[in-house]
């Protein structure tokens, strides 16, 4: 867009900058009322995605120490930093929710506390598909998913006893999606 086009914006270079000396809190209070102003705005136009597909993942954050004297014994880790746990909804282009600790938290533990620990939160996933890598498979985990209707995708782990109930032809392309954005190879 042209310069007349463009609103007020902040790079991230700028934003890194500014917030070298401001506390983590900081982001707290900023980044909820960021998604409620982003979520108002709606669904994407022209984004086929399933409605009800959210996606749980997570990722290690490095941070100073200078800056984050709360975090423990930093000895402990090669590089001291946060575990940023974030539930993410495809159509709306938005987190759902954002978990923050410190980095000994593994990811079933960030499920535990970000999802089936939080019975309101649970009930809102009834019915829907969460998406989530293997560092959140657990035996019983899955299975407090399934019993409160929550459908689930991850990757095939070697504990896992796989039946096979019947092959289906592969649809092609999903319905409402473009073609070529998801390929199904088996089902």
């Amino acid at each position: 867009p042209g310069r007349e086009e463009e609103g007020l914006a902040v790079s991230f270079s700028q934003f890194a900058a500014s917030n070298t000396s401001r506390p983590a809190a900081f982001l707290g209070g900023v980044v909820p009322s960021l998604v409620a102003l982003v979520r108002k705005q709606g669904r994407l136009p022209g984004l086929a995605l399933l409605e009800d597909l959210h996606i749980l993942d997570s990722t290690f954050l490095q941070v100073s120490l200078l800056l984050s004297p709360w975090i423990k014994d930093s000895r402990v880790y090669r590089h001291p930093g946060v575990k940023f746990q974030i539930q993410y909804m495809p159509a709306l282009d938005l987190p759902e929710h954002v978990l923050l600790t410190d980095a000994r938290t593994n990811d079933c533990q960030g499920l535990d506390l970000s999802i089936l620990n939080d019975p309101s939160r649970l009930a809102e996933l009834r019915d829907q598909t969460l998406i989530m890598d293997l560092g959140y498979y657990s035996h019983k985990r899955l299975a407090a998913l399934l019993a409160a209707g929550v459908h689930f995708v991850t990757r095939w782990h070697h504990q896992a006893a796989v039946q096979v109930e019947d092959e289906l032809p592969v649809q092609h392309p999903l319905p409402g999606m473009a073609a070529g954005r998801i390929r199904v190879l088996r089902d």
